[in-house]
């Protein structure tokens, strides 16, 4: 008896230490793709959105009472696509170019810019 709780133990350690089958691994980058960040204000509530091209453009929508759109080129400072932070550099016609710092959740269906936080659509 001793010994078959003791099998019974190893067995619950060995599945419990086990690696995590739900590892997200990266093979393009992971900003690629339409995503939407939703505000509310005391006038309403809005949209805003980054359409990424897997080219390097990218299209983004700025809804303030209006709805602004900005296009442009993005690319990313780094090389490590499985890494939850990213840098990014954009450039936009006739504005300097700016840097955006993206945290993603650990699937990479959302990510954090300054405190906004996007969703992948």
């Amino acid at each position: 008896m001793k010994k078959l709780l003791l099998v019974l133990l190893l067995i619950s350690v060995s599945v419990s230490c086990s690696k995590d089958d739900d590892d997200t691994k990266v093979t393009t980058d992971p900003l690629i793709g339409l995503w939407i960040y939703t505000y509310t204000t005391t006038t309403g509530t809005y949209n805003n959105s980054y359409n990424i091209n897997s080219n390097g453009t990218y299209i983004y929508m700025e809804e303030a009472g209006e709805t602004y759109l900005y296009e442009g080129e993005w690319s990313n400072d780094g090389t490590d696509f499985n890494s939850r932070n990213q840098i990014y550099s954009l450039t936009e016609d006739n504005y300097p170019s700016y840097k955006i710092t993206a945290r993603f959740s650990s699937d990479f269906n959302s990510f954090e810019e300054e405190d906004n936080v996007y969703l992948r659509q």
